[in-house]
């Protein structure tokens, strides 16, 4: 979708069923350019359909909606966040009924930015993604030609709440399953500069991701790889104050990691070998 001018606005592949393209944008009054095209060395005919959507309802982080899907409809809402946030979404069925949900997040573009079909129990859509400030909107779909009723539940996903660390500490701890989520509760007494490191231990499956978050659960920062090897690091100038610090599997990897928070320009932390660290226990001080 291009302005005027040819400046893109939004561009879509495979947001629609199956292969097809959708696109949900909000235009000012103008005039705009649609370029359609086919992916590789594909062809074949196709039918490009442009529709007004009405105003959909608003939905937030703890509410839940019910809806019904007939064939070919979609259920849309929008979902505004103040602060970076980790949600979870599921589309759950309600009662007997043959609807094989999706669901998906578009940011205020339109450009998808994830999607799900079958991650819930049975045929249920369930996503967690980590979203910048701003606008989005939910849309439900169905999967083919089924319809029926549905739960719609946003929400933030499930910790558990693992203690304390204190600068200066290490902590080990396992993620047993799945999109399993460990929370801890880092005191800082004073200002100050502070890295955090999770790393998998030796021989560990673990993709560890972190999140550090504001007592109320706002996110700060979130980060992946930055301490290399798959490992994360977040070195950031914190105010005293309480923060939580949520350790995550990516990608629904699973296993062993440690957790060490340290003033930035102490001496690095030397991790004990996967040996030494077997015999401790989950959410234990490191000895």
């Amino acid at each position: 979708l291009l302005s005027d001018d040819d400046t893109e606005i939004a561009q879509n592949d495979d947001g629609g069923e199956g292969l097809n393209s959708y696109l949900l944008t909000t235009l000012r009054a103008g005039r705009y350019i649609i370029v359609t095209g086919a992916v590789g060395e594909s062809s074949g005919g196709f039918e490009l359909t442009v529709e007004e959507l009405d105003e959909f309802p608003t939905i937030s982080v703890g509410d839940r909606e019910r809806g019904r899907l007939d064939s070919g409809e979609r259920g849309m809402y929008q979902l505004q966040l103040d602060h970076a946030t980790e949600v979870s979404i599921n589309v759950t069925t309600i009662s007997e009924t043959n609807l094989d949900p999706r669901v998906a997040i578009l940011d205020d573009d339109g450009s998808e930015v994830a999607s799900d079909d079958d991650g819930g129990e049975g045929k249920n859509a369930a996503l967690i993604v980590s979203l910048p400030a701003g606008s989005y909107t939910v849309v439900v779909s169905a999967f083919g030609t089924t319809e029926g009723r549905y739960r719609l539940d946003v929400g933030r996903p499930d910790t558990h709440d693992e203690g304390s660390i204190d600068v200066g500490d290490s902590r080990r701890g396992s993620v047993s399953e799945a999109n399993e989520r460990h929370s801890y509760t880092l005191s800082v007494r004073r200002s100050a500069e502070v890295r955090i490191d999770l790393r998998k231990t030796s021989g560990s499956e673990l993709d560890p991701k972190m999140s550090l978050r504001t007592e109320d659960g706002d996110e700060i920062e979130l980060d992946d790889d930055s301490g290399g090897d798959l490992n994360s690091r977040i070195e950031r100038q914190l105010s005293e104050g309480d923060y939580l610090i949520v350790v995550i599997g990516h990608n629904g990897s699973t296993g062993d990691y440690t957790l060490s928070v340290d003033r930035e320009g102490e001496n690095v932390r030397q991790f004990q070998r996967e040996g030494e660290q077997s015999g401790g226990s989950r959410g234990k001080r490191l000895k």
